[in-house]
C-alpha cells in the first residue's frame, strides 16, 4: 500500500482503499470501476478535477519520479529551485499569458524533472494536446522518456489515462486502445533530439514544449 509523502496527508487512506479494490479485482480496471460506490466515485471525480485545475496540487500529491538512489517516490517536497520555477509558471498562467520560461542554472537543480512533470500535467488530464520534450542528444531524450513513463505508471489506476502508443524515446500517446468503446484524450508527448539529421519538430502544432540544453 502507498505510504509515499504527499502534501495532503489525508489522501493516503482513500488512495490505499481504491488500490485494494483494484488488487481484489486482479488489476482489472473495468471490474474495479464496477465495484466503486457513490462515495468512491465522488472522491475520484474530485481528485481528477483538482489535479486538472491546479498543477501544484497534482505535482505535490500525485507526480512520481525516480531519484538518484533508484527509489521511486513523489516529487514532494519540491526543492527551493523548483518552487521558484513553479511560482513563475503559475504567475504567467494566472495572467493568461503564453508561458515562456528560460532557466539559466547550475546542474542538479531538479528543473528538468519539474519541466517534464509540467508536460505530464498538460497531457494526463486534458484532451487534444500535443507537447514536445527535446534535448540536444538522443541519450538525454531517452532519460526524459523514462521520467514520463515512471510518472504515468505510478498514477493511481483510476487517474491513469488510456495509453495507445508507446514508442521507446519517441512517443507516448494517450488515446483509446483498439476495440475500446471509451473515448480517449487524444493527447501525446513526443520526444526528439535536436541533433538528428532530419531536423526536429518540423510541422508540429504544439501546445507546450520543454527544450533542454538550448544553449547547445
Amino acid at each position: 500500500m502507498s505510504m509515499f509523502p504527499r502534501a495532503d496527508k489525508h489522501l493516503t487512506e482513500p488512495i490505499n482503499h481504491l488500490e485494494q479494490i483494484h488488487i481484489d479485482c486482479d488489476y482489472d480496471d473495468r471490474k474495479a470501476w464496477d465495484r466503486l460506490g457513490n462515495a468512491e466515485l465522488s472522491f475520484v471525480i474530485q481528485e481528477v478535477a483538482r489535479c486538472y485545475d491546479d498543477i501544484e496540487y497534482y505535482l505535490k500529491n500525485y507526480h512520481f519520479i525516480r531519484r538518484k538512489d533508484v527509489a521511486i517516490t513523489t516529487i514532494f517536497p519540491l526543492w527551493e529551485s523548483q518552487e521558484v520555477f513553479l511560482e513563475a509558471y503559475k504567475k504567467q498562467f494566472a495572467e493568461n499569458k503564453p508561458i515562456r520560461i528560460l532557466v539559466l542554472k547550475s546542474r542538479q537543480q531538479g528543473i528538468t524533472s519539474l519541466s517534464t512533470a509540467v508536460l505530464c500535467h498538460m497531457v494526463f488530464f486534458a484532451p487534444n494536446r500535443r507537447v514536445l520534450s527535446m534535448s540536444d542528444e538522443f541519450d538525454k531524450t531517452s532519460e526524459n522518456f523514462a521520467m514520463v513513463k515512471t510518472a504515468y505508471y505510478q498514477l493511481p489506476w483510476w487517474m491513469r489515462p488510456g495509453k495507445r502508443y508507446d514508442r521507446e524515446a519517441e512517443l507516448l500517446s494517450f488515446d483509446r486502445v483498439k476495440n475500446d468503446e471509451t473515448a480517449g484524450l487524444e493527447s501525446s508527448i513526443m520526444f526528439e533530439a535536436a541533433n538528428k539529421p532530419t531536423g526536429a519538430a518540423y510541422s508540429k502544432a504544439l501546445f507546450g514544449a520543454h527544450l533542454a540544453e538550448i544553449g547547445r
